[in-house]
């Protein structure tokens, strides 16, 4: 979504090379993501369910107000 261009760095710096997938308007989308996802599954690469575990990288506006902090520490 449009937060890549907030977070976009933090995440790189994080975990190294990323791989942003295109949409036709040049954004990361949903329906893009979900084309990478099917050609990972397509592959046998997939993960289970269960073993997926969100990881917030940005931090939500309040928390933003209330530490001035924008990012999670890794």
């Amino acid at each position: 979504g449009d937060g890549i261009a907030v977070a976009g760095n933090a995440l790189a710096e994080n975990l190294g090379a990323v791989r942003w997938p295109e949409s036709p308007e040049g954004d990361p989308s949903a329906a893009s993501v979900g084309r990478l996802g099917a050609r990972i599954l397509a592959r046998g690469q997939g993960s289970a369910a269960e073993d997926l575990v969100p990881r917030y990288v940005r931090r939500a506006e309040a928390e933003v107000k209330r530490t001035g902090q924008r990012f999670e520490a890794s």
